[in-house]
């Protein structure tokens, strides 16, 4: 195994981020007041998403 990412991965999981990012916040939060924040207790992360409709 290479362990190495090839340049198509790096484009392919960049459009992935930034379509997926504006699909689920750009549309839904001016309509819906989507509200993600992050959340943490010290030794756990996690996301605290709201969606008021």
């Amino acid at each position: 195994m290479q362990k190495k990412h090839d340049w198509w991965d790096v484009v392919a999981g960049a459009a992935l981020g930034a379509g997926s990012a504006y699909i689920f916040t750009r549309p839904f939060a001016d309509t819906y007041k989507l509200s993600l924040s992050p959340v943490t207790t010290g030794k756990q992360v996690g996301l605290y998403a709201s969606l008021v409709f």
